[in-house]
Protein backbone atom coordinates (compact mmCIF):
# COMPACT_ATOMS: atom_id res chain seq x y z
CA UNK A 1 0.00 0.00 0.00
CA UNK A 2 1.32 3.49 -0.80
CA UNK A 3 2.82 5.62 1.96
CA UNK A 4 0.25 8.39 1.76
CA UNK A 5 1.97 10.69 4.23
CA UNK A 6 5.14 10.62 2.18
CA UNK A 7 3.19 11.20 -1.05
CA UNK A 8 1.20 14.11 0.40
CA UNK A 9 4.33 15.67 1.92
CA UNK A 10 6.17 15.53 -1.40
CA UNK A 11 3.27 16.87 -3.47
CA UNK A 12 2.32 19.70 -1.13
CA UNK A 13 5.93 20.83 -1.01
CA UNK A 14 6.94 23.60 1.35
CA UNK A 15 4.29 25.57 3.17
CA UNK A 16 4.88 28.49 5.50
CA UNK A 17 3.58 26.61 8.52
CA UNK A 18 5.08 25.58 11.83
CA UNK A 19 6.51 22.03 11.68
CA UNK A 20 3.74 20.75 13.96
CA UNK A 21 1.03 22.35 11.82
CA UNK A 22 2.55 20.97 8.63
CA UNK A 23 2.67 17.44 10.07
CA UNK A 24 -0.93 17.77 11.19
CA UNK A 25 -2.04 18.93 7.73
CA UNK A 26 -0.17 16.11 5.99
CA UNK A 27 -1.54 13.49 8.38
CA UNK A 28 -5.14 14.64 7.91
CA UNK A 29 -4.97 14.78 4.10
CA UNK A 30 -3.11 11.44 3.98
CA UNK A 31 -5.72 9.77 6.21
CA UNK A 32 -8.49 10.96 3.88
CA UNK A 33 -6.68 9.69 0.77
CA UNK A 34 -5.90 6.36 2.42
CA UNK A 35 -9.58 5.91 3.24
CA UNK A 36 -10.51 6.62 -0.38
CA UNK A 37 -7.81 4.22 -1.58
CA UNK A 38 -9.11 1.40 0.59
CA UNK A 39 -12.68 1.99 -0.61
CA UNK A 40 -11.52 1.82 -4.24
CA UNK A 41 -9.57 -1.38 -3.54
CA UNK A 42 -12.63 -2.94 -1.96
CA UNK A 43 -14.70 -1.95 -4.99
CA UNK A 44 -12.21 -3.68 -7.33
CA UNK A 45 -10.87 -0.53 -9.00
CA UNK A 46 -8.19 -1.30 -11.64
CA UNK A 47 -6.06 1.67 -10.53
CA UNK A 48 -6.99 2.68 -6.98
CA UNK A 49 -3.87 4.79 -6.43
CA UNK A 50 -4.37 6.75 -9.64
CA UNK A 51 -8.06 7.39 -8.97
CA UNK A 52 -7.25 8.46 -5.41
CA UNK A 53 -4.61 10.95 -6.52
CA UNK A 54 -6.99 12.28 -9.18
CA UNK A 55 -9.08 13.76 -6.38
CA UNK A 56 -6.47 16.52 -6.15
CA UNK A 57 -6.01 17.93 -9.66
CA UNK A 58 -3.73 20.76 -8.50
CA UNK A 59 -1.56 20.15 -5.44
CA UNK A 60 -0.07 23.64 -5.53
CA UNK A 61 -3.55 25.15 -5.45
CA UNK A 62 -4.43 22.92 -2.50
CA UNK A 63 -1.29 24.03 -0.67
CA UNK A 64 -2.16 27.70 -1.27
CA UNK A 65 -5.70 27.18 0.02
CA UNK A 66 -4.45 25.45 3.14
CA UNK A 67 -1.89 28.24 3.62
CA UNK A 68 -4.57 30.95 3.29
CA UNK A 69 -6.86 29.11 5.69
CA UNK A 70 -4.08 29.06 8.28
CA UNK A 71 -3.17 32.72 7.73
CA UNK A 72 -6.70 34.12 7.73
CA UNK A 73 -7.99 36.87 10.00
CA UNK A 74 -8.94 34.26 12.59
CA UNK A 75 -5.32 33.29 13.22
CA UNK A 76 -4.23 31.12 16.08
CA UNK A 77 -3.42 33.95 18.50
CA UNK A 78 -6.85 35.50 18.10
CA UNK A 79 -8.49 32.09 18.45
CA UNK A 80 -6.55 31.38 21.64
CA UNK A 81 -7.58 34.71 23.17
CA UNK A 82 -11.25 34.55 22.17
CA UNK A 83 -11.72 30.89 23.03
CA UNK A 84 -9.75 31.41 26.22
CA UNK A 85 -12.10 34.21 27.25
CA UNK A 86 -15.03 31.91 26.52
CA UNK A 87 -13.37 29.26 28.70
CA UNK A 88 -12.99 31.79 31.51
CA UNK A 89 -16.61 32.90 31.18
CA UNK A 90 -17.81 29.29 31.41
CA UNK A 91 -15.70 28.75 34.52
CA UNK A 92 -17.17 31.88 36.12
CA UNK A 93 -20.76 30.91 35.33
CA UNK A 94 -20.43 27.32 36.51
CA UNK A 95 -18.51 28.46 39.58
CA UNK A 96 -21.23 30.97 40.43
CA UNK A 97 -23.94 28.31 40.16
CA UNK A 98 -21.93 25.92 42.34
CA UNK A 99 -21.18 28.67 44.86
CA UNK A 100 -24.85 29.61 45.22
CA UNK A 101 -26.38 26.12 45.21
CA UNK A 102 -23.72 23.69 46.41
CA UNK A 103 -21.25 25.50 48.68
CA UNK A 104 -23.27 27.84 50.95
CA UNK A 105 -22.91 25.59 54.02
CA UNK A 106 -19.36 24.34 53.53
CA UNK A 107 -16.47 25.06 55.88
CA UNK A 108 -15.19 27.68 53.41
CA UNK A 109 -18.45 29.65 53.41
CA UNK A 110 -18.69 29.48 57.21
CA UNK A 111 -15.04 30.53 57.58
CA UNK A 112 -15.49 33.49 55.23
CA UNK A 113 -18.58 34.69 57.10
CA UNK A 114 -16.80 34.29 60.44
CA UNK A 115 -13.76 36.23 59.17
CA UNK A 116 -16.01 38.95 57.74
CA UNK A 117 -17.88 39.31 61.04
CA UNK A 118 -14.55 39.59 62.85
CA UNK A 119 -13.36 42.32 60.48
CA UNK A 120 -10.54 40.19 59.06
CA UNK A 121 -11.82 40.40 55.45
CA UNK A 122 -10.95 43.56 53.55
CA UNK A 123 -13.86 44.57 51.30
CA UNK A 124 -12.18 46.01 48.22
CA UNK A 125 -13.97 47.35 45.12
CA UNK A 126 -11.24 45.64 43.05
CA UNK A 127 -12.02 42.17 44.37
CA UNK A 128 -14.60 41.20 41.74
CA UNK A 129 -12.76 42.76 38.76
CA UNK A 130 -9.51 41.11 39.89
CA UNK A 131 -11.20 37.73 40.21
CA UNK A 132 -12.73 38.13 36.74
CA UNK A 133 -9.36 39.13 35.27
CA UNK A 134 -7.59 36.14 36.81
CA UNK A 135 -10.33 33.79 35.60
CA UNK A 136 -10.15 35.10 32.03
CA UNK A 137 -6.34 34.95 32.16
CA UNK A 138 -6.60 31.35 33.34
CA UNK A 139 -8.94 30.54 30.46
CA UNK A 140 -6.58 32.09 27.91
CA UNK A 141 -3.63 30.20 29.41
CA UNK A 142 -5.64 26.97 29.20
CA UNK A 143 -6.32 27.49 25.49
CA UNK A 144 -2.67 28.38 24.91
CA UNK A 145 -1.67 25.12 26.59
CA UNK A 146 -4.26 23.20 24.56
CA UNK A 147 -2.92 24.66 21.31
CA UNK A 148 0.66 23.87 22.39
CA UNK A 149 0.09 20.20 23.25
CA UNK A 150 -2.50 19.59 20.51
CA UNK A 151 0.06 18.54 17.85
CA UNK A 152 1.42 15.88 20.23
CA UNK A 153 -1.79 14.52 21.74
CA UNK A 154 -4.23 15.37 18.96
CA UNK A 155 -7.23 17.68 18.94
CA UNK A 156 -10.28 16.85 21.01
CA UNK A 157 -11.69 16.46 24.52
CA UNK A 158 -8.82 14.31 25.84
CA UNK A 159 -6.23 16.99 25.16
CA UNK A 160 -8.59 19.69 26.45
CA UNK A 161 -9.07 17.70 29.66
CA UNK A 162 -5.28 17.60 30.13
CA UNK A 163 -5.14 21.39 29.77
CA UNK A 164 -8.07 21.80 32.18
CA UNK A 165 -6.40 19.49 34.69
CA UNK A 166 -3.19 21.55 34.48
CA UNK A 167 -5.17 24.74 35.18
CA UNK A 168 -6.84 23.09 38.16
CA UNK A 169 -3.50 21.97 39.60
CA UNK A 170 -2.08 25.51 39.35
CA UNK A 171 -5.25 27.04 40.85
CA UNK A 172 -5.33 24.52 43.69
CA UNK A 173 -1.65 25.10 44.53
CA UNK A 174 -2.25 28.85 44.46
CA UNK A 175 -5.18 28.64 46.87
CA UNK A 176 -3.35 26.26 49.20
CA UNK A 177 -0.24 28.44 49.26
CA UNK A 178 -2.23 31.64 49.90
CA UNK A 179 -4.03 29.99 52.82
CA UNK A 180 -0.77 28.53 54.16
CA UNK A 181 0.99 31.92 54.32
CA UNK A 182 -2.05 33.70 55.74
CA UNK A 183 -3.22 35.69 52.73
CA UNK A 184 -6.65 34.12 53.20
CA UNK A 185 -8.26 34.39 56.65
CA UNK A 186 -9.21 30.72 57.11
CA UNK A 187 -7.63 27.29 57.47
CA UNK A 188 -6.67 24.62 54.96
CA UNK A 189 -9.62 22.46 56.02
CA UNK A 190 -11.98 25.02 54.48
CA UNK A 191 -10.62 24.12 51.03
CA UNK A 192 -11.60 20.46 51.28
CA UNK A 193 -14.80 21.02 49.25
CA UNK A 194 -13.95 23.90 46.86
CA UNK A 195 -10.67 22.46 45.56
CA UNK A 196 -12.08 19.07 44.39
CA UNK A 197 -15.18 20.78 42.95
CA UNK A 198 -12.91 22.99 40.85
CA UNK A 199 -11.56 20.01 38.86
CA UNK A 200 -14.73 19.15 36.87
CA UNK A 201 -15.41 22.87 36.39
CA UNK A 202 -11.95 23.40 34.86
CA UNK A 203 -12.25 20.32 32.63
CA UNK A 204 -15.76 21.16 31.37
CA UNK A 205 -14.72 24.74 30.60
CA UNK A 206 -11.55 23.58 28.82
CA UNK A 207 -13.45 21.06 26.69
CA UNK A 208 -15.99 23.73 25.71
CA UNK A 209 -13.23 26.19 24.86
CA UNK A 210 -11.39 23.56 22.82
CA UNK A 211 -14.57 22.80 20.88
CA UNK A 212 -14.85 26.49 19.96
CA UNK A 213 -11.13 26.52 19.08
CA UNK A 214 -11.52 23.59 16.69
CA UNK A 215 -14.75 24.95 15.21
CA UNK A 216 -13.05 28.26 14.37
CA UNK A 217 -10.32 26.58 12.28
CA UNK A 218 -10.75 25.70 8.65
CA UNK A 219 -9.60 22.12 8.32
CA UNK A 220 -7.33 20.87 5.52
CA UNK A 221 -10.12 18.56 4.30
CA UNK A 222 -12.31 21.59 3.67
CA UNK A 223 -9.61 22.99 1.42
CA UNK A 224 -9.24 19.55 -0.21
CA UNK A 225 -12.94 19.37 -1.05
CA UNK A 226 -12.77 22.88 -2.48
CA UNK A 227 -9.71 22.09 -4.59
Amino acid sequence: MPDWEEIVGQRLGRMKLAPEERREVIAEVAAHLEECYQELCAAGSPDPEGYTLAQVPDWKALGRKIQRSKEGAMNQTIRIVLCGMATGMIMMLIGLVVLVHALPQTDLAIAVETARAAGRVVESPWRVPLHAFLTFAGGIWTMWLYASIRPRYGPGPKTAAIAGFALWVISALRDISWVSIGLMPFGLSSLMAPVPVGLPIAIVAAVAGAWAFEASERKPLQALRAA
